[in-house]
């Protein structure tokens, strides 16, 4: 009986938590459409193209966190903006800093030649600190609209199921020891 408690608060716990990321990031797509969302300086972004294969396939999710210009390095993968509302994922090649300003010469691993324009710090985004195979395409569908509304609606009728059972099961419970 006492797991049982445990296990059922568990998934309340879970059901809520995933409520409120899911009103998080609804309210910031509402309010910033054209930006990925953000949860304390970690962005999930879908990879559209193979330019970073074998590291990274169409389809993954990667997982970038804010990060300083200062502290990215040659090697680092890092995501930036080339232009508003276009994410880019790929290697820093080399690192400059011309009269104060800090750039970033990138390239994509399966591409031949470096990106044409360096990055500018202003453009960073952040560095990529893992990757979920396959979990940009959850992502995506997580980000159109009925998806948003699945992501809310199901974890809150999970709760409400969840509430309802246990109560009705107290509530039975209670029934039972007055007739004994």
């Amino acid at each position: 009986m006492f797991i049982k408690k445990i296990i059922l608060s568990s998934v309340k716990l879970m059901f809520t938590a995933i409520f409120i990321v899911g009103m998080i990031l609804l309210l910031q797509m509402i309010l910033h459409p054209n930006q990925p969302p953000s949860i304390l300086g970690y962005q999930g972004l879908t990879v559209l193209s193979n330019s970073m294969n074998p590291i990274y396939e169409t389809g993954d999710l990667v997982l970038s966190k804010t990060e300083d210009p200062l502290h990215v390095e040659k090697g680092d993968i890092i995501t930036f903006t080339p232009y508003p509302s276009t994410y880019v994922t790929h290697r820093v090649e080399d690192v400059l800093d011309v009269n104060g300003e800090r750039t970033f010469i990138t390239k994509g691993d399966n591409n031949n030649v470096a990106d044409e324009e360096p990055v500018q710090a202003e453009n960073l985004v952040g560095k990529v600190l893992f990757h979920i195979p396959y979990a940009g395409y959850i992502a995506s569908f997580a980000g159109s609209k009925f998806g948003s509304f699945l992501l809310i609606l199901l974890p809150l009728v999970g709760y409400i199921g969840l509430e309802a059972n246990d109560r009705i099961g107290k509530s039975n419970s209670t029934k039972e020891i007055k007739k004994t």
